[in-house]
């Protein structure tokens, strides 16, 4: 949201949600199906594909799935694969849920108050209090809103079932990586994984922010992704 319309100043900007239910198991086939839905229905020619955390990993099965429909890739935050939770596991599976929880269910303020105190919220990484606090107030209304109980169940499921490790070394597209300045070590080394995939491409850090950077630090996240698209970066990726 925070990027998208400073995109839309020069560019025509398509967004759309990832699904948020699921019939059955929750497969990447049925995500990939709704953004062939979209292409089909609002894009001509070859795009500049941006994703970021599980989009970021639809993003890279899109390119691989459908490369002369993708002029570059800008991938935020994103991942070749999820490892084990070794040495995460309480922020992974304990302390993150709890703060989803607070949020949902306790009265705003409260609610408000706990996750600003929380691991997950100092992780996202804002300098500024006030974007602080409108972060988590996005979250909070999306969670209480739009989100079915199950998404993180079935998000988690979509994390694990990815692993592009073989496919991506035979990208040759144009990729801009981007990455928080303070994400936990397992998303910094996530993205390094990736950029040793492809060695080509650009790698760029969300000064003093985390996994929330396209929200919070959303004026050089577009500066970034928009030079991709009027530029190629130099090299190419192999």
């Amino acid at each position: 949201m925070g990027l998208a319309w400073r995109l839309a100043a020069s560019y025509r900007v398509v967004t759309f949600d990832l699904r948020a239910r699921f019939v059955g198991t929750p497969t990447w086939e049925v995500l990939e199906r709704d953004l062939a839905r979209v292409v089909e229905r609002h894009v001509t020619g070859p795009a500049v594909v941006m994703g970021h955390s599980l989009g970021a990993a639809l993003a890279q099965r899109w390119a691989l799935a459908q490369p002369e429909g993708v002029s570059a890739l800008v991938l935020s935050s994103p991942f070749a694969r999820v490892t084990g939770a070794r040495g995460v596991a309480w922020k992974r599976y304990g302390e993150q849920p709890l703060v989803l929880a607070s949020l949902r269910w306790l009265p705003e303020p409260l609610g408000r108050d706990i996750g600003s105190r929380s691991g997950p919220a100092r992780r996202v990484g804002v300098r500024r209090k006030r974007c602080q606090g409108a972060a988590l107030d996005l979250l909070r209304f999306g969670i209480r809103r739009h989100a079915a109980l199950g998404l993180g169940r079935d998000a988690v499921r979509l994390a694990f079932a990815h692993d592009a490790r073989n496919e991506l070394r035979r990208l040759s597209l144009p990729t801009l990586l981007i990455v928080g300045e303070r994400e936990s070590p397992w998303a910094r080394a996530a993205e390094a994984e990736i950029a040793r995939l492809l060695p080509a491409a650009v790698r760029r850090m969300s000064p003093g922010a985390a996994h929330l950077h396209p929200l919070v630090v959303a004026r050089m996240a577009g500066r970034r992704g928009g030079g991709l698209a009027r530029e190629p970066p130099g090299g190419r990726s192999r």
